[in-house]
């Protein structure tokens, strides 16, 4: 592979290429593990809901722990590989699970895995490419992730109608996918700019969080605030589920990851040429008009249309975001800085899935995409105040 690729470095290349296998195996998983939960386990789905958002906010935590080491290590590479071979023993926990506990620990662990390798891996991007081009290198990263998740979907759906809806098939067979994501990781180089920066010292000191000024603060808030209108893509299959048999309402993720590759890297690109902060409004009104499609659908034909636009917004904003922080922040805090951010979002994400949980259980489903569709327009109202047009389009230090 020469130096360069379709305007990718070859390392750039090798992460993205790991994150499309890594995708892979987790999608097999988390596309089938409501129905398993559901049907197998015979769980409610409140908890299902909320069990999501605990373990989801334990990935976001690691993030910030990962994030910090990372940037006072210099070693991205180190965590990536620890966070793999954490994923891929959980694997064949999944599939012994015989009660909600236990998948409750299998996720707990699995996401320590996916947490401790986040932060890096975006940072590692970051790393790798020059700041003309940082949203657009986080896009295509995470574009791949979610062809890697797209393709996951079809071999669950294959394995589920071959086996007669055996999920624990499925979660065993997720495992092949990891250790492949663990040789195209290795072939990466583990020499980065990072190696070649003064580290930061003593992170964890009293006025850390003070080398973070008063624009990073107001994207995390925005971040924060955007993420509580987005509650668990598990309650979608469930939903499909009015319109499915078991065997397929797992589709809908496959229509989610179709969203995010439409239209995540046109976004990059625009975004870097453009600024930011009109495609924030884009996903904004995306995500609004996938709420609104759930709430009148009468065919899965109408799901999937939904899940294609929540899937757009979902990889694109996270790469503004992501990007602006990247930008705003100084090289040796990159990592800590995104850890900041994953941690933010995964205690919005928590209280989203519980609020969409509850409200789903007692008054049924359109009500929790009313709620989303609400925490999205204050966004919308208060992006001007928490994201400027001279932030979006400012090449800062």
């Amino acid at each position: 592979m020469s130096n360069k690729f379709l305007g990718m470095g070859k390392d750039v290349w090798f992460v993205s290429l790991f994150g499309l296998f890594l995708g892979m195996s987790t999608t097999m998983i988390y596309s089938q593990l409501s129905l398993f939960m559901k049907h197998v386990l015979h769980m409610e789905i409140n908890n299902i809901a909320f069990i999501d958002g605990i373990v989801e906010f334990i990935s976001y935590v690691m993030r910030i722990f990962a994030g910090i080491v990372s940037d006072c290590t210099s070693n991205r590479k180190l965590f990536l590989l620890v966070g793999s071979v954490i994923t891929l023993l959980m694997k064949p926990v999944f599939a012994s699970s015989q009660t909600a506990l236990h998948i409750f620990i299998a996720q707990s662990i699995e996401r320590v895995g996916n947490g401790l390798q986040a932060s890096p891996r975006d940072a590692l991007v970051a790393d790798l490419s020059g700041s003309s081009e940082m949203t657009k290198s986080f896009c295509f990263n995470k574009c791949l992730k979610t062809v890697g998740a797209l393709l996951g979907i079809p071999v669950a759906v294959s394995i589920l109608y071959a086996t007669g809806n055996n999920y624990r098939v499925v979660f065993c067979s997720a495992s092949v996918a990891v250790i492949f994501a663990i040789i195209l990781l290795l072939k990466t180089n583990k020499n980065t700019k990072t190696e070649h920066v003064n580290r930061q010292k003593n992170v964890f000191r009293k006025d850390f969080l003070k080398l973070f000024d008063a624009t990073f603060w107001k994207i995390i808030a925005l971040a924060v605030l955007y993420e509580a209108g987005h509650f668990s893509e598990h309650l979608l299959p469930l939903y499909a589920n009015n319109f499915l048999s078991n065997t397929f309402a797992g589709t809908t993720g496959m229509f989610i990851s179709i969203g995010q590759i439409l239209f995540s890297i046109p976004i990059g690109i625009g975004a870097d040429k453009l600024g930011k902060r009109p495609f924030i409004v884009m996903c904004i009104l995306m995500i609004i008009s996938a709420n609104i499609l759930f709430i009148t659908a009468s065919s899965h034909y109408h799901v999937y249309l939904g899940c294609i636009l929540w899937g757009g917004q979902l990889t694109s904003v996270q790469s503004l975001f992501l990007s602006s922080i990247s930008e705003l922040v100084r090289h040796e805090l990159r990592a800590t800085a995104i850890g900041i951010y994953y941690c933010g979002i995964g205690a919005s994400y928590l209280l989203a899935s519980t609020i969409a949980g509850n409200l789903w259980t007692r008054y049924g489903s359109k009500y929790a995409f009313i709620y989303s569709i609400c925490i999205s327009t204050v966004t919308f109202i208060l992006l001007p105040c928490l994201y400027s047009k001279k932030q979006s389009s400012a090449k800062m230090k």
